[in-house]
């Protein structure tokens, strides 16, 4: 291509020296038909070349102006004068064209990428307009859009917070969404593009990783102390057991020592044993569940329990299925279910009552919120209730709701405690499927 663009040159040239040297000799012989006829031809040349160069000039314009519109959908015809140019601006086309959809296509790969981070990302101007925000924003908050920092103010002044938070610096915040609370981790970064300051904004939820971590430093010191337990309780239980079948000459008194070591060696080792259950849980096997189903069963197991208790289930839809280990969920369900009868008072006049609601959300989260009218829990209890081997139960071994919170996060969920003080329902257990 390009070379039948130089030999065209060429020819050009060449016709033009040609025509130069017969007006030359046309002069020099005074021939004024040769003068003539090398004047039009002088002419006719140049007026064909500033027609080429027009044309040239203005397919050039318009690739420019193509370039500056982000528009390569038009393609310039070939010229039998200038085909050779009009086939490099076409290559130069398509190649502009090629890197644009490479563009495109690593544009929608990094957005892809921005909006299945699971973390909120904000990017702000100077004067802290929103230039944008992936998807997960729009999720955490419940929103439709966000255009504006001020739809944030709702959630403990987080609006603020993103105006005055500096360079590298993070803060923490508790917040409450849609009834779920959440303990989120902010973060701002200043990018210079274009001599532009841009504030990029990261928001992150913490709470499950807080809950996670403190759930597996508590499963490491509970095995070390599963062990040592162990070690020094077997072989005492072990002598005592000897002594009190073997020796048949021991006086009443030292017997009855034996006996109180004996029992409460036992109780160390059904102590052990607990611990032993919270720290090595089996690994779910889920599979589909319906949840009115489990209920149903669950309340059939617990009949006796129940007794006495009005008992309203609401699920929506009636068909509504989850993915987990069944065991495992019933564990969590009736242990919840017989903590709410026991923190029942049978003998007031208000009727016992417990409420079983299921339902998923807009974001796909599946919910099982077991309400109970009993006596509500005071805040210190709250913050101590999932911590293992916390109890206010006599018996109790204070690991029920620690179980039950591992479980749950090993079936990708987890387990959240909501205070409704001054409503019919004062307390509520959320079993959330993500």
């Amino acid at each position: 291509m390009k070379y039948k663009l130089h030999y065209r040159l060429i020819n050009y040239l060449l016709l033009l020296s040609f025509v130069s040297v017969l007006l030359g000799i046309a002069i020099i012989n005074k021939s004024i038909l040769i003068i003539l006829f090398t004047t039009v031809a002088v002419i006719l040349f140049v007026y064909g070349s500033y027609g080429c160069y027009s044309k040239v000039e203005k397919n050039i314009s318009r690739l420019a102006e193509a370039v500056k519109n982000r528009d390569f959908t038009f393609i310039i015809n070939n010229s039998s004068t200038i085909q050779g140019i009009s086939n490099s601006l076409n290559e130069i086309i398509d190649v502009l064209k090629t890197e644009k959809f490479n563009l495109e296509e690593k544009e929608k790969y990094y957005g892809y990428i921005i909006n299945n981070i699971p973390m909120s990302i904000i990017v702000l101007t100077e004067k802290f307009e929103i230039i944008s925000c992936n998807e997960t924003t729009l999720s955490m908050f419940n929103l439709e859009i966000l255009s504006n920092l001020s739809q944030l103010s709702r959630y403990n002044g987080l609006d603020e917070i993103l105006r005055n938070i500096d360079h590298s610096e993070s803060r923490y915040l508790f917040v409450k969404i849609n009834e779920c609370e959440m303990n989120l981790l902010v973060r701002a970064n200043n990018v210079n593009i274009s001599n532009v300051i841009y504030k990029v904004i990261t928001i992150g939820d913490i709470r499950q990783e807080i809950n996670r971590n403190e759930l597996d430093s508590w499963i490491k010191l509970t095995r070390v102390l599963t062990h040592e337990i162990m070690n020094g309780i077997a072989p005492i239980n072990f002598m005592c057991n000897a002594i009190i079948s073997e020796n048949k000459d021991i006086s009443p008194a030292v017997l009855s020592g034996i006996n109180v070591i004996s029992n409460i060696s036992n109780r160390m080792m059904k102590m052990v044993d607990a611990y032993r259950q919270f720290s090595l849980l089996p690994t779910p096997n889920p599979k589909p569940i319906y949840v009115a189903k489990i209920i149903s069963d669950i309340r059939l197991l617990l009949s006796e329990e129940l007794s006495g208790v009005k008992v309203n289930v609401d699920v929506s839809p009636d068909d509504l299925l989850i993915y987990a280990d069944e065991s495992l969920i019933r564990q969590v369900i009736i242990n919840i279910l017989k903590n709410a009868i026991q923190s029942m008072n049978f003998n007031s006049l208000t009727t016992p009552e417990i409420k079983i609601q299921s339902f998923i959300d807009s974001k796909e989260r599946i919910y099982i919120n077991m309400f109970n009218n009993g006596e509500e829990i005071t805040d210190d209890v709250e913050d101590n209730m999932f911590v293992p081997f916390f109890t206010t139960k006599n018996e109790g071994s204070g690991i029920g709701l620690s179980v039950s919170r591992k479980i749950m996060m090993l079936s990708d969920g987890s387990l959240e405690y909501e205070h409704r003080a001054g409503e019919k329902y004062t307390t509520c257990f959320k079993l959330i499927f993500n």
